[in-house]
This record gives C-alpha cells, structure tokens and sequence, in this order.
C-alpha cells in the first residue's frame, strides 16, 4: 500500500479506520506478536525510493523526526487502533502504537501501517530507554538498507508480511541482544 504523504496532516493520521473489534493480533510460536494482515497490511510514503534513500531515510541528522505525527495526532491514532484491535482504554500502557514498516525504512503513519503492539520492554544498556525485539529488527533493516545490504523494497515486503523473520528473509546477521 502507497500512502499519500506521510500518512498524516494537521487533521489526522490518514487512510481507511478499521471498523472497531475487528482486527487481532496474531502470535507466533514464539509468542512475538503480529498485527492482522487485514487491518495494518503495511503502507509505504511515496517520498522514500531506492533512488533517494541518502536524502530521505539514511541522511546525516535523521529522517524519522521530521515526518512523525505529532503527539496529539499520535495518541488519537492510538485510541482507534486500539478500538478497532478489541483492547480496552484501560490497557493502553500495555501496548505501543507501532508502524508495521517504520518511519526509517519509508513506513507512512497511515492506518494501514499502525497496529498495537503489546510492551514487551527490556531496558537498553540499563538507561532509561526501553526496546523491544522488533526495535532491533528495525536497527539491522535500516542498517542493512542505508548500506545497501537490501534494497528498500525488500525491506518494506519483508517487514510488512512478517517483522520476526525480515532477518532470515534478507540473508542479514542477527541483530545483538541489549542488555
């Protein structure tokens, strides 16, 4: 899916909403959690090619700041996925508003590219920022995309169909466990 834009403007995080209760999340067998392939297929910003990835995504200075929503967008956008996932307002804290396809590999914040996913935090070098499994999948795609290892469309088909095997599917070295 091709996102007009980033996914966003000043109203709203764009693309079709789910009709509520009707996505689940799926598991793995190793109990990594996936979002429902008919909610949140994954859905790419138009802006981001092959052929400008030094000005866009791996340029000096960072790329995801200037194209996330803001906050409010942000928490709004939560609120209708969590809806449309079946999970109570009550548990909120217990999920993460993730991107199928991050902002770092041209991922847009539509709704076809959020999903909830379920905290499953460690704390990172014992600072105060947390990452989860998907996170260090996220560190070796970008890595592997801005050195050319894979190409971007590979990154983006392989994230979409299933985060917890993109390093398996792209030939790419194991991303180290944080401590």
């Amino acid at each position: 899916m091709v996102a007009t834009g980033h996914g966003w403007n000043a109203d709203g995080v764009l693309g079709p909403i789910p009709t509520p209760g009707s996505c689940h999340l799926r598991f793995t067998t190793t109990h990594q959690a996936l979002p429902d392939p008919a909610c949140t297929p994954g859905a790419i910003d138009a802006a981001v090619t092959q052929a400008d990835l030094s000005t866009t995504v791996c340029r000096k200075g960072g790329y995801t700041a200037s194209v996330r929503p803001t906050r409010k967008i942000s928490a709004a956008a939560k609120r209708v996925v969590l809806t449309a996932y079946g999970i109570p307002r009550s548990q909120t804290g217990s999920y993460e508003l993730d991107h199928l396809v991050e902002l770092s590999a041209g991922g847009a914040s539509d709704y076809r590219n959020l999903w909830p996913q379920p905290n499953g935090f460690t704390l990172y070098k014992g600072g105060p920022y947390l990452q989860n499994d998907k996170d260090r999948v996220e560190g070796s795609a970008f890595h592997a995309v801005c050195t050319r290892a894979a190409t971007l469309a590979q990154l983006q088909m392989a994230m979409a169909r299933d985060w917890t095997s993109l390093i398996a599917t792209l030939g790419l070295p194991s991303p180290a466990r944080r401590t």
